[in-house]
């Protein structure tokens, strides 16, 4: 943490403070004993002996009670021990004594920098600002945050003018904007700052730190591969089989009361095929495979492949996508379903703990007839759209909070048969995924669905449709080794259909084994 005042200087700055340029809180009657308690706390302070600087700053305290630059440098050395709640506590009081104490202002700002409370840390160095409008580490500082918050051209803009007034932090504004880049993924932009940092001063410890990220970017970029692998077995208990998850498709016969042991196979493929400092590309496939253990229940064994290509660029804060997606599914054996869609998903990362996303997708469902189940299936062909956002808060430890809300609709044919199938639907969406406890990590999902079908039922001449869905999904984690993970799972979903026909309630409960390279 950069202070206001920095080791190497402190005595000379600290006698500049009282002697060349004293603030107003020295023309206060203060004892002499008061000011040699503090001079001795700066020495310490300088010796980096922080335990004995604390002790004679509080013997000035003691002394003089509201004595401003006891409490500032009591900020200074609880700061520099990173107890930021005390620090943040003795600038404020020396604020409150002097508002026109400059260098409590600064240092505030820069404690706020440095625990990423960048709203407050903005306002503090304005106010450093308006007072002394030329001093290049407030808009270095101020540059930071604004890169920080997605602000980009305004952070340029005050990196721009911090460099013009001091040119010698020209290599610390490329050293922090490259850790800055390494900390979020960006390990191209990274190297790129960190080579300039090294070009603009060869020697020194800066520079040295530079060449280390260098080598840890060039190792990571040896090492990092561009596909991933995994798959996961497992054994289930189902208590009421149904014929699939989305629950559109439900239908008399979709819904068995059976119970069942299921065997469940789940593999994924994904190939990175563009790799670029703005540009990504990625190509992924997925297999999934379940087997029910009685044999009467053979015709609701499902298999489902599942392509997805992918293109998109980073503009700043912001990420666009374009995907197009294309599932197959077969019902005991039978080709069942096939289903394309596409669309744009646009990303805003706010800060290294927020995230937002909005995607729009259009796509069409195409049925097959399957005897004896369902000889009517291609009556269920639709066209869909699906517009919807998500929030996430991201955890420091591997964990995150989101919550999002999705608008869904289905357009049938025109015949009775077909229109039983159109339907608008509002799908609201909410989980944690918690930091590692003993290494078990717990993830929890709630999801509502309502969906209003646009026609009268043939099932139920004087009805429309109407369905509410409650899914809640609970799952606990625990690697077994680098590629081996043991998962249990426990789902429940809950369909209420003003057509008793359509209500059902069903519970799966499993162990998962999942190996990942």
């Amino acid at each position: 943490m950069k202070l206001f005042l920095r080791r190497p200087t402190l005595m000379a700055l600290v006698l500049t403070l009282f002697v060349v340029s004293p603030p107003s809180f020295l023309f206060a009657e203060t004892s002499t004993e008061y000011h040699l308690r503090v001079a001795e706390g700066v020495a310490k302070l300088d010796a980096n002996d922080l335990g004995l600087a604390l002790q004679r700053f509080d013997e000035a305290l003691a002394l003089e009670p509201k004595g401003v630059e006891a409490h500032y440098y009591l900020g200074v050395t609880h700061a520099r021990a990173h107890r930021d709640t005390l620090a943040e506590k003795n600038f404020q009081r020396a604020i409150a004594l002097d508002r026109s104490f400059l260098a409590a202002h600064f240092d505030l700002g820069v404690l706020y920098f440095r625990i990423r409370a960048d709203e407050k840390a903005l306002a503090a160095f304005e106010r450093v600002e308006h007072i002394d409008p030329e001093r290049a580490r407030v808009h270095y500082y101020q540059g930071m945050i604004l890169r920080r918050m997605g602000r980009e051209a305004e952070g340029e803009a005050k990196l721009r003018r911090a460099v013009a007034l001091d040119p010698n932090l020209g290599a610390e504004v490329h050293f922090r904007s490259g850790a800055e880049d390494y900390e979020s993924g960006r390990l191209g932009s990274a190297r790129v700052e960190f080579q300039a940092v090294v070009s603009a001063s060869p020697e020194g410890a800066l520079a040295e730190s530079a060449r280390q990220f260098i080598e840890k970017i060039d190792s990571r970029s040896e090492k990092e591969k561009r596909w991933t692998l995994s798959g996961s077995f497992g054994l289930q208990y189902d208590d009421n089989v149904v014929l699939a998850p989305d629950q559109s498709t439900a239908a008399s016969a979709a819904i068995t009361q059976s119970e069942s042991a299921v065997g469940v196979v789940y593999l994924l493929g994904r190939y990175r095929w563009l790799k670029q400092e703005t540009w990504t590309g990625d190509l992924e496939y997925s297999f999934y495979q379940n087997l029910h253990e009685e044999s009467a229940l053979d015709d609701f064994n499902i298999q489902d492949h599942h392509l997805v290509l992918s293109g998109g660029r980073r503009m700043g804060p912001y990420e666009l996508d374009l995907a197009a997606e294309f599932q197959i599914a077969t019902l005991g054996g039978e080709a069942f379903l096939s289903y394309l869609k596409a669309g744009p998903n646009l990303s805003l990362r706010h800060s290294d703990g927020q995230i937002s996303e909005a995607a729009y997708a259009y796509g069409t469902k195409s049925f097959e007839n399957i005897g004896p189940l369902f000889l009517n299936n291609a009556d269920r062909d639709v066209k869909t759209h699906q517009i919807g956002f998500v929030h996430y808060f991201l955890f420091k430890e591997k964990g995150n909070l989101y919550g999002g809300y999705r608008f869904e609709k289905e357009i049938a044919g025109d015949s009775p048969a077909q229109d039983d199938w159109a339907f608008d639907g509002h799908r609201i969406t909410a989980g944690v995924v918690l930091p590692a406890w003993r290494e078990i990590t717990l993830a929890f999902e709630a999801e509502g669905l309502a969906r209003d079908f646009k026609n009268l039922n043939q099932l139920a001449p004087q009805l429309r449709r109407e369905d509410e869905e409650l899914l809640l999904l609970l799952t606990l984690t625990r690697p077994l080794g680098a590629h081996l993970d043991l998962s249990a799972q426990i789902l429940h979903q809950n369909n209420d259909s003003n057509i008793a026909l359509f209500s059902y309630t069903r519970t799966i409960s499993g162990l998962i084994l999942t190996a990942h390279y």
